[in-house]
């Protein structure tokens, strides 16, 4: 729920991101004393919710502070949340969310960042064996045929970055001052019935950013409306957006 959130509520974070914060230390603790009675279905269980609700935290950059990240290393500082790939994947997410410096970290917990970006990083990597060149028909093909009129930089579809995201639309080359990431937005990246983003939509923009991209969302109803009028509208609207 809280990924699916559009943007945190900022009168309530600090209260709630503690009340969650100090449930979540607690559920841990228990669970580690009730280790010898655990049947494995429970474990997996225990482990989906404790890192969806840590990755929710950061979706709604509630991961700014101390308080985070003490929470996120007592609740991840067990072996049982080094198995799922899915896990591992919402708990690279937490860390670049995190920032921590390698440099703070214990060894333990620097195998675990590196297995989490790994497994982040395999992801990625399937994701682009499936989808190197966007179906045509597709939104994203569509938008990345008239980016090819739009710019004359290099274009690379579903770009893997070094933090293991993808991309959907990158362009960058000598005439770039810095790449630029475009982000084919469906009706998926935001709320129901709205153009509010989702929190992971929005967790997903910090980082590209934070790899020195420019970021340029396309919206899907911006598009459809584009796709009504002659294509030099969309051309131009490309243009503009990757002026900044």
């Amino acid at each position: 729920a809280l990924g699916a959130l559009g943007g945190p509520p900022r009168e309530f974070g600090g209260p709630l991101q503690a009340a969650l914060a100090a449930r979540l230390v607690w559920a841990t603790e228990r669970r580690r004393s009730e280790q010898k009675q655990r049947r494995a279905s429970e474990d997996r269980r225990w482990n989906s919710a404790v890192s969806h609700v840590l990755w929710g935290l950061a979706c709604q950059q509630w991961s700014v502070g101390d308080e985070y990240a003490s929470t996120f290393w007592a609740a991840v500082d067990s072996q049982e949340l080094r198995r799922d790939t899915a896990t591992k994947c919402r708990l690279h997410q937490c860390l670049l969310e995190l920032g921590a410096p390698c440099g703070s970290l214990s060894a333990s917990q620097v195998e675990l960042a590196a297995s989490c970006r790994a497994a982040f990083l395999e992801q990625a990597r399937r994701i682009r064996a499936a989808a190197a060149e966007p179906i045509e028909g597709t939104l994203h093909g569509r938008v990345g045929k008239v980016l090819r009129r739009a710019s004359d930089l290099h274009l690379e579809h579903e770009a893997v970055l070094p933090n293991g995201y993808t991309v959907d639309l990158l362009l960058r080359g000598d005439g770039a001052a810095r790449p630029v990431a475009v982000e084919v937005d469906g009706p998926s990246h935001f709320l129901h019935a709205s153009q509010v983003p989702r929190g992971e939509t929005l967790m997903k923009r910090r980082h590209l950013a934070s790899q020195g991209l420019l970021v340029v969302p396309v919206p899907y109803w911006e598009w459809s409306a584009l796709e009504l009028m002659p294509i030099s509208a969309r051309v131009e609207y490309l243009r503009e957006r990757l002026a900044g």
